[in-house]
C-alpha cells in the first residue's frame, strides 16, 4: 500500500508536466506579429459591424465611417485541431491582438482578410469501434491596426 507522501510528489510532477505542455501548446497553436504600414495615410470607411474589447474597437466587417490612419498590420496564424490546447490558445487570440494594437498606439482594428486551410484529420476509435474524426485547420488573418483622426 502506498503512503500519502509518495503519491503527492507524483501528482505534483503530473501537474507540472501538464502545465508545461499547455504553455508549449499555446505557442504552437497561435501566433501573430505586427508590421508597420507605409503608404497613403488617411482613409474614410463606410461603416460596418463593430464591438469593443478593452477599449479597442474591433471592426469584424466594414470599416469606421470616419477618418483614420493605418498604423500597421497584425498577421495572425491559428492552428485548430479541436484539442483543449488549441481551444485555449484561440480563445486568448483576441486579447493578444488587442494588446498588440494598444502597444502600436491604435484605437481600433479592422479584420481585412482571412483564409482557412484544412491540413488533415485526426481521430480516435472508442471502445465500441466508433471512429470520431476532427479536422486540423490553419487560419491566416490580416488585421489592420488604425488610429482615429479628428
Amino acid at each position: 500500500m502506498k503512503s500519502h507522501n509518495s503519491i503527492l510528489p507524483l501528482a505534483q510532477i503530473i501537474a507540472l508536466l501538464l502545465s508545461i505542455s499547455l504553455l508549449a501548446g499555446c505557442a504552437l497553436y497561435s501566433n501573430g506579429n505586427f508590421e508597420p504600414y507605409s503608404g497613403p495615410n488617411e482613409f474614410t470607411g463606410q461603416g460596418g459591424s463593430k464591438r469593443t474589447v478593452d477599449g479597442i474597437d474591433i471592426w469584424d466587417t466594414g470599416s469606421p465611417p470616419q477618418r483614420f490612419r493605418i498604423l500597421g498590420y497584425i498577421f495572425q496564424r491559428n492552428l485548430d485541431n479541436g484539442s483543449v490546447m488549441s481551444v485555449l490558445a484561440n480563445l486568448d487570440t483576441q486579447h493578444e491582438i488587442v494588446k498588440q494594437a494598444k502597444q502600436a498606439g491604435g484605437d481600433a482594428i479592422i479584420f481585412e482578410a482571412q483564409n482557412s486551410k484544412t491540413l488533415g484529420y485526426s481521430g480516435n476509435v472508442d471502445y465500441y469501434g466508433n471512429f470520431d474524426a476532427s479536422p486540423t485547420t490553419m487560419t491566416n488573418s490580416r488585421i489592420a491596426v488604425i488610429k482615429y483622426l479628428p
